[in-house]
């Protein structure tokens, strides 16, 4: 939503531009206990002047995230691939069942800012 990606094919990752208004990459509903994937670990490369990304959750029978469903974490904005492993538990919020994440890779997108993303995957701690 408010972003757009270079379209097919896709080739190991896929590469979305951040120029519009509050992009925002979102999952498609699925749906997991926040007790049995307590982290998100995204894989990806920023290139933009921004310096924090933000992890939404939507809970099972809610419309849309709400403001409390988040956590914010720091990013490298140099263009190289990161792994970012982002503790959802953390945030009061995160439990019960969960039905779609969001993310938001920057705040506000401007020309130029863009995120090659590798990979999105819930997980329990190591």
């Amino acid at each position: 939503m408010n972003a757009h990606d270079k379209g097919w094919p896709i080739t190991g990752a896929l590469e979305v531009q951040l120029d519009s208004d509050d992009p925002q990459l979102l999952s498609p509903f699925s749906f997991w206990r926040a007790e049995e994937a307590p982290l998100v670990v995204i894989e990806c490369a920023f290139k933009t002047a921004h310096q924090t990304a933000t992890v939404f959750w939507q809970r099972y029978g809610e419309t849309s995230p709400g403001a409390e469903d988040a956590v914010e974490f720091p990013i490298a904005s140099d263009g190289e691939f990161h792994q970012y492993k982002v503790d959802l538990a953390s945030a009061p919020s995160y439990k019960g069942g969960l039905v779609r994440l969001r993310f938001d890779p920057v705040a506000a997108g401007t020309a130029g800012d863009s995120i090659t993303l590798k990979s999105v995957k819930l997980t329990k701690r190591d």
